[in-house]
């Protein structure tokens, strides 16, 4: 069952494998370089996207209160037990912003290793797409010289 769920990717792979290997023998060397800079243009945006959202966080604290917020038309009355509420708030967004400012200080090499190894992980394709380029170009190349060799022989 895995393995019958793997063969559409599969095949998606092996088509843009192909598709790599027919840009790159084409005889501009331009179509053969369009794989691998979508490719690592797709790996910035990964980067990109990790740095963006690094400092937003999930957790959502919700506190229950029963205060009672009395509304007049002229002014607004905040009760005893508001007041405390509002204190133990206070208190709490102090302690969390203290909480994370240490540690956004510890995980900053963490961080960075994770952006690191992400960056590579998302070039392999990039990678693949060069390597394939280049084979081909080489092949391309001694090619050229051999016709070269025989024109200049005749």
């Amino acid at each position: 069952m895995v393995l019958l769920s793997l063969i559409p990717f599969l095949a998606i792979y092996a088509g843009i494998i192909i598709l790599q290997v027919f840009l790159s023998k084409r005889e501009s060397k331009w179509p053969g370089l369009i794989l691998p800079m979508l490719s690592f243009g797709t790996s910035l945006l990964i980067i990109f996207s990790i740095i963006a959202f690094m400092g937003v966080r999930t957790e959502t604290h919700f506190i229950e209160s029963d205060a009672i917020l009395v509304v007049d038309v002229d002014e607004i009355y905040i009760t005893e037990e508001m007041e405390a509420r509002i204190a133990e708030i206070e208190a709490m967004r102090e302690e969390f912003a203290a909480q994370h400012s240490i540690i956004e200080q510890e995980q900053i090499g963490t961080i960075i290793t994770r952006i690191l190894f992400t960056f590579i992980y998302a070039n392999i394709p990039t990678g693949i797409f060069i390597a394939i380029y280049f084979a081909c170009r080489g092949k391309q190349r001694r090619k050229r010289a051999l016709d070269m060799m025989s024109l200049q022989d005749m």
